[in-house]
């Protein structure tokens, strides 16, 4: 989690702020999950990782925010991964097909 965290931290603070910053213009985008707001046991470390890129996100954009840049955390939804395990309509289409 330390790794992810500051990592990702280091690159924008460290590389890309501060060639947009002189630029005045710049677009820097992070990725969040519904980990960050749900608690599940098994994800605590991503969770609290998703949770700081919000953090961080919002914090540059109050400090940035009259510099040109942008900041923004998106969120691109429930993936059906085998990470998370097949989604209910995955099941659906698989248990109709096996007919």
């Amino acid at each position: 989690m330390a790794v992810d965290r500051r990592s990702s931290f280091e690159i924008i603070q460290l590389l890309l702020l501060p060639d947009i910053i002189e630029r005045q213009w710049g677009r820097v985008v992070t990725i969040r999950s519904v980990q960050q707001y749900r608690t599940s046991p098994s994800l605590m470390s991503y969770g609290a990782t998703k949770a700081a890129y919000e953090h961080l996100t919002r914090n540059r954009v109050k400090r940035l925010c009259h510099t040109g840049v942008t900041f923004n955390n998106v969120s691109p939804g429930l993936i059906d991964t085998d990470h998370r395990g097949p989604s209910p309509d995955h099941r659906q289409r698989r248990d109709h097909q096996a007919r």
